[in-house]
Order: structure tokens, then sequence, then C-alpha cells
């Protein structure tokens, strides 16, 4: 705890006091008012401007609330302890520091300030509760579903029902404001970039990063590749010889010669179906053409016989056998007919039909297809194992070019190339000469190292200024001296909730190879890229237990206490969104001052945060 600015604001409060300069006004106008009657005149006898001996004043000598020690009956130092040091009184109020209500310091009064004594709680069980709270997420600005007691107080939004700003402080003559020491800045723009800072470790990118296994067992034949090496995209790494793509070479082979045995035995099917039921339907036309002739003759013969049966030239029985004949005709022809339809030939052909057109006839004959279609089912059959052993073949990682060159050279050897997928280093290798592999051992392991990915572990009261494409510059540790630009390519979806971090990607390009996986460091975000901001001094903020403060100078005489909202926090600055223009004066020394002086009716109330040594 420091007592030092207190001491500066309460010297100057009583050097003011005693001109009569700071007067209040109430929210009806202005009237002038005289010195608080709450400041104790200073003690003649000692020198001391509280009232207590110089030698035991924690106001005038802030190191004896360290020495002296913790009051643990009354949860305060005990040099700030009133029960233990009744001279204290004097010193409270002459500081403005003391609750009316209840006989105790502002400072220190739970019933007016619940929790008000936390902060004074030894530094050891204060660190504690520093770690605590670090562990957990600290709420951001942009986080409005927090309330007021969680949220930082330089972010809390103005109460709206406040009236504070109604208030003026007029001091008698612009002389005594400087008597007084009240000085002022103004308000000025600045061209500002706001950053979020966060530890991060570097990865290789993924996307060109592989660990390369074999596609299937076997003896290690040749090793073509060592750590270090730079290489391209297909270049073969290493050659193992496995019996398995022997196997599947030899099957594959065999499926080819009986796939294009069974195509073949189809085509020959297929010919000789066409050509028995060409000549089935040929013949049956000529058996329609033969029977229809048939059947005229015999019709002819029917009225010739029945002239000469007129004439009594012929029997009666000659008669009956020539009319059968005509029915046994008639029965041929039409079964022939029926026969040619039942083949596909339509009505139209046969009643054109010509012993010259029966050789142009097409249909389908009554030859049994059983034969054909056995055939063609094991074609399907063995086009379907066919395409399987190719696949199988290219997911042992064959090309094109070398699946032809086994059915071309009927190649059946087991040498399996290992190849890198795409161009870049040898970061790993596990595989000699001679060593039996499965496909769970890795061989080598090869990644692009031309770009990296910085993995940003950003807190999670920081998520809501990240977005994606911001800018990020980037720090190790191995590789001090020097900065790496990069940008966020990605933000994670979930918080770890161990460390409450979110995870963030940034991409950053590493021409010269400087960057190595696993370093360490820190990134700095630009989440506001110089961007025109309003400051105010950090001096020149107050707060009265529910609004941020600035006093603005309207004269030499005359200061108005401002709401503001701010929107970020430097060593030495706020950024300012509403309460303030550009060129207004703030006071900086001499803003506590005033903010006791408005807050002169309050005290005791429990709405006034007094805090000894702070403002």
């Amino acid at each position: 705890m420091k007592l030092a600015p207190i001491k500066i604001s309460l010297a100057i409060l009583l050097l003011a006091l005693g001109f009569g300069a700071i007067v209040g006004a109430d929210r009806l106008g202005w009237i002038n008012g005289s010195a608080s009657d709450t400041a104790a005149k200073p003690a003649e006898s000692t020198g001391c401007p509280h009232g207590m001996p110089d030698m035991t004043c924690p106001f005038c000598d802030d190191s004896l609330i360290d020495s002296m020690g913790f009051c643990h009956g009354h949860g305060v130092p005990e040099a700030l302890c009133v029960p233990c040091w009744p001279a204290l009184v004097t010193a409270f109020k002459a500081v403005g520091d003391w609750c009316g209500a209840h006989e105790r310091p502002e400072s220190q009064c739970e019933l007016c300030n619940p929790g008000t004594l936390a902060k004074f709680a030894p530094r050891d069980a204060q660190a504690a509760e520093t770690q605590k709270e670090a562990a957990e997420p600290v709420p951001s600005r942009a986080e409005s579903q927090l309330s007021d007691d969680q949220t930082p107080r330089y972010l809390r939004s103005p109460n709206v029902t406040c009236s504070t700003a109604q208030l003026r402080v007029q001091f008698a003559t612009p002389e005594i404001a400087g008597v007084a020491g009240i000085e002022v800045e103004k308000v000025t723009e600045k061209l500002v970039s706001q950053h979020v800072s966060a530890p991060l470790e570097l990865h290789y990118d993924s996307s060109r990063y592989a660990r390369l296994k074999p596609r299937s067992g076997g003896i290690v034949h040749e090793v073509k590749a060592d750590l270090g090496r730079q290489v391209e995209t297909g270049q073969v790494l290493a050659v193992l010889d496995a019996a398995e793509l022997s196997q599947r070479k030899a099957e594959y082979l065999r499926l080819d010669r009986e796939l294009h045995a069974a195509e073949n035995l189809v085509k020959q099917l297929e010919a000789w179906h066409r050509r028995m039921n060409d000549l089935e339907v040929r013949l049956t036309a000529n058996r329609y053409l033969e029977s229809l002739s048939l059947m005229i003759l015999a019709q002819e013969n029917v009225k010739r016989e029945e002239s000469l049966m007129k004439g009594g030239a012929t029997s009666q029985r000659e008669l009956m056998d020539a009319r059968s004949a005509v029915v046994r005709a008639e029965n041929a022809v039409s079964e022939n007919e029926r026969t040619l339809r039942l083949f596909g030939i339509d009505s139209a052909t046969l009643n054109d039909l010509t012993p010259e057109q029966i050789t142009m006839l097409e249909g389908q004959g009554s030859t049994s297809e059983e034969p054909l279609l056995q055939a063609q089912r094991s074609v399907s059959m063995l086009a379907a194992q066919y395409r399987a052993a190719r696949d199988q073949l290219r997911a042992l990682g064959l090309s094109a070019a070398a699946i032809q060159k086994v059915i071309n050279e009927e190649d059946t050897s087991g040498l399996l190339a290992v190849t890198a997928p795409f161009a870049g280093v040898v970061i790993e290798r596990t595989c000699t000469l001679g060593e039996v592999m499965t496909v769970a051992d890795v061989l080598f392991a090869v990644a692009d190292i031309s770009r990296m990915w910085a993995i940003l572990h950003v807190k999670e009261s920081d998520l809501s200024r990240i977005r994606m494409g911001q800018t990020a510059i980037l720090e190790l540790a191995g590789l001090r001296g020097r900065r790496f630009a990069g940008a966020v390519t990605w933000i994670s979806t979930q918080v770890d909730h161990q460390t409450r971090t979110l995870n963030v990607r940034v991409t950053v390009d590493n021409p010269d190879g400087s960057l190595r996986a696993g370093m360490y460091g820190h990134a700095e975000v630009t989440v506001r890229d110089r961007a025109n901001s309003l400051v105010v001094p950090r001096e020149s903020l107050q707060w009265d237990g529910c609004c941020n403060l600035v006093f603005v100078r309207h004269s030499e005489s005359l200061y108005e206490p401002r709401k503001v909202k701010l929107s970020y926090e430097t060593e030495r600055f706020y950024f300012v969104d509403s309460g303030l223009r550009v060129g207004e004066d703030v006071v900086t020394t001499g803003s506590f001052l005033m903010k006791t002086e408005i807050m002169k009716g309050n005290i005791g109330a429990g709405c006034c945060e007094v805090e000894p040594g702070r403002n």
C-alpha cells in the first residue's frame, strides 16, 4: 500500500482549505462554500498535518504499515487499526476518511462497503488469492454478461442514474487553484495500436507435414534419403521387399487374363446366338412362303375338282381330298405366320415378303440364351474382382504406369517404393537396411519448413478481441533480437478447461529455415492498428462509487466532473470512448482532491469509496 499520493493530496487540500478556496455547488446552481469541517488542523506541537506524533503517523511515514505488521483481530494493518490506536481517529478525519454513521474509517467500514477489508489481507494471502484469480477467466470489456463486480473498474459503463456530473467545483479565486497545485492537460487524439499478448509454441504446418509408413510390411531393401535432405514430390526415399505386393500383382495379372478370356467367350456366344437366330428366322420364313404357295395350289385344285364334279368327271372322294389339302395348307400358313410374328416380324413385312427379302429379315429366334447369359455373368464378376485388385495395387502406392507394367511385362516383383508426398526436408528417419518393417512403423517424417504454425495460448479475457486475419508479431526465446510477422488463420472453438486459454494459430513464413518446431516465445496480436483515439492521463481518472470521472476545466476557478466511458488502458493513458472532446482541459494533479470535495456529502452513507493512499 502506497501512501505518498495521499500525503500530497492532503497537503493540497489543507492548503486550499486554509485559504477557504474549494467550494461545492448543489444541483440547482452555484453556491460558495467553506473548508471541510472534517479536516483537522495541523498539530502545531508536532508538525504532523494529521494530528499525530511525527514518528507514529502512517500517513506521513507509510513504511510503518509494513514494519508494524498486521492486526489479525481487526483485519487491518496495525498502523491503521483505530481500535488499537484511538489516536488515529484524528488522522483519518483529517484526510476525510471517516464514517460518522458507524464511527470508523470509511475505508474500513464493512457496513457501508462490504468486503472492503479484503484489500488489507496479508501479502501471502493476497498472493494466494491472486494466483487463484489468475487461473480463472478474467472478464473483458466486450463480455457484457459479466456483473459490475467482475468487470474491471475502468471498463464499467457510467451509471445513468448518477447525478454527480451535475455538481461543480469552484475555487473562490483563480489564485487559490494555483496555490492548491491544480494541474491540467489537454485531451488529445493519438494514433495508437492495441495489442493482445500471448505465449506461443512453434509447430510444423500440419497440412505440409507427413509421417510416412509403408503401405505393406516388408524388409528394407534400399534407403535413398537421410536426415536433413531436401526432397521433391514423388522422390523415392526407401524401397521395401514386400511379399504382399507380389501376391497382389499376381492376382491382378490372373484376373486380367481371365477377364479377357471371359469377354472373348461372350463375344463368341453372342455371334453364335445371332447366327442361330437368323437361321431359324429364315428357315421359318421359307416354310411360310412354301406353305403359302401350297395353300394357293390347294385352293385352285378344289375349284378344279368342283368343276369336274359338276360334269360327273370326278368322284366325291377326290373332291373331299382336295378340300382337306386346302385346310392343311392354311394351317401350315397360319402356324408359320404365328411363329414369324413371335420372332418379331410384323404383318406388313409378311404381307410383302418375297424369297429375295428372306435374307434381310431381322428377328429373335427361339435359340436358348442361357449359355450367353452365364458367360456375361462371369464377365461381370471377373470385372469387379479385376477393379478391386487394381485398387489394391493403387492403395499399395503403385502409379498407373506401374500397374500397366504388371500387365505388359507380367511384373510380379515385390519391390515397394516409399515416396515423398510433397517437397520438403527429411526431419526424421527410423529405418535401416535389412530391417523388417510393419505398416505401423514410421520410416520417415517429411515437413515443408518454408512455413510454420505458431500456436498462441490466448487468455479467455482477450478472446473477444481476436479476429481472423489480424497481424501478429512473434519473438522467440532462441532467436533474440529477431521478430517475425504472421497472420491469424485459425481460432479454436474450445477453451482449455485447466488453463482457461484458447489456441489461436498464426501462420508465419520461414524462408531461411531459422524457425524451428518446438520453439517457445510470445506474440503480440494487433487488435487495433493505429486508430485515432482520445487519451487522458491515468492520474486524471477518479471513481466516485458508480462512475469513472474526470474533471474538466471551464475556467481558472470552475471545474466540472464529467462521466466517461473507457475502452483500453496503458501504463500512462486511458483511451476514451465517450464523454470528452479533443482539446478539453482535464485535471491531473489535484483530481483526487476535487473528488473528495464533491463526495463530502456521501461520506458515511455507503456510496463513497475512500481508501488511504489510493485515489
